[in-house]
């Protein structure tokens, strides 16, 4: 749709704006665009909108991980690699990726409680000295 006003017009309203997030609103409505189309005009100009442009990188939206993807994330995060690159390469939001990394960190953690336990009680320790296991897995 074409934009009533100058890019010049709309570059120096959105620079002298009070609010600059809601600027882009305001501007998307008097030229009865999108903000899409006004943050391309901002973008074309130098100017660096506020707030992130909304990028969905999900190709399937909630679509089960897979145990090889579990494996790579590991490996992944192991050699440094941020939530925000992660989100990138998994095609997933940045909370999906943490929720995961959490979720492998419960399973560790509890697997870890139940090997010791094993051990404990393989060793002779018996099921008594909870208090032990417990301070041992903390």
């Amino acid at each position: 749709m074409a934009i009533w006003q100058s890019d010049k017009d709309i570059c120096d309203m959105y620079r002298h704006a009070a609010n600059p997030k809601e600027q882009i609103r305001i501007l998307a409505q008097l030229n009865i665009c999108t903000e899409k189309e006004i943050r391309d005009v901002l973008e074309r100009n130098g100017i660096e909108p506020v707030g992130p442009r909304v990028v969905q990188h999900r190709s399937e939206p909630y679509k089960p991980w897979t145990i090889e993807e579990m494996v790579q994330l590991l490996y992944l995060v192991a050699n440094g690699m941020t939530d925000k690159m992660l989100s990138e390469h998994f095609k997933r939001s940045e909370t999906a990726i943490r929720n995961m990394k959490c979720k492998i960190n419960r399973k560790r953690t509890e697997n870890a409680r139940a090997a010791l336990e094993i051990f404990k009680r393989k060793s002779g320790g018996g099921t008594d000295d909870k208090k032990a296991v417990q301070a041992d897995t903390v």
